[in-house]
């Protein structure tokens, strides 16, 4: 039968070893949020009525980066996507009112 401390003293450096890797690499991998600066909406109609995300990427994109470097400077240079909805009474059979949310970024 095998000691148990001898056990444990062998599983010990591997358990230590362990735990100091995750937490390295934990600490100096690159983060995408470190590039994050904030969020930002833009209410716009689109057109046509029922749009893609495309469409409203491309009728929001400018004013979404406006707004973001309005709020965070020059530091802002790309935005993405989050989201975006429907206001309250906003289908029209032409255009739909959306309000939509972006990320400000500074890369």
């Amino acid at each position: 039968m095998l000691n148990p401390s001898t056990n444990f003293a062998r599983i010990s450096p591997l358990l230590a070893a362990t735990v100091f890797g995750i937490i390295f690499l934990s600490i100096s991998a690159p983060s995408q949020a470190d590039d994050y600066l904030g969020a930002v909406s833009v209410l716009a109609d689109v057109k046509p009525a029922n749009p893609t995300n495309k469409q409203v990427w491309n009728a929001h994109w400018q004013q979404a980066i406006n707004n973001c470097r309005n709020q965070f400077g020059n530091n802002s240079r790309s935005v993405s996507l989050d989201s975006w909805d429907v206001t309250a009474g906003g289908r029209y059979t032409d255009r739909w009112v959306i309000n939509s949310v972006w990320s400000c970024r500074n890369r």
